[in-house]
């Protein structure tokens, strides 16, 4: 699955726009592997998702103009940061307003991330990311990505 290409074509944004976005979300959730599973789940995470550094170099290039508050990274650093349990929709539509789209994007860039992680990484580690951050685990009593796309789907 080509991220960049279709976060671009799903919210009207140029590439460097879709990389910044998906850098700040991934970023994040590579933090909350890092934290929650160790050196070893995240050194796999990273080498999964190659693109990932660029991706977050792009968020952090966004984020540097006046007034950015720390960028994209920084709007999902935020809300993650200090223990967070995950990734939460919340987190999703804060950097979608960082990147000057409405709440409405954040309900369309949900599922794509999704399914770019299913696409790219290991069953194995896709299921203990998973399992290790409730935000991604699915369930709709625990929100999360998973759930709002269930949710999304009416499922």
């Amino acid at each position: 699955m080509d991220l960049i290409a279709a976060i671009s074509s799903q919210l009207g944004v140029d590439a460097n726009e879709a990389q910044g976005l998906a850098g700040a979300v991934l970023g994040s959730v590579q933090q909350q592997v890092s934290q929650k599973l160790g050196g070893a789940d995240a050194a796999a995470f990273a080498g999964q998702l190659p693109e990932l550094e660029g991706w977050k170099a792009q968020a952090g290039a966004l984020g540097t103009g006046a007034g950015a508050g720390g960028g994209l990274l920084g709007a999902v650093s935020s809300l993650l940061g200090g223990g967070g349990s995950g990734f939460d929709m919340a987190a999703l539509v804060q950097v979608a307003s960082k990147a000057g789209l409405g709440p409405g994007a954040a309900q369309q860039l949900l599922p794509l991330l999704l399914q770019f992680l299913q696409s790219r990484l290991d069953p194995a580690l896709l299921s203990r990311l998973t399992a290790a951050v409730p935000a991604l685990s699915g369930t709709k009593n625990k929100g999360g990505l998973l759930g709002a796309l269930g949710s999304i789907l009416g499922g």
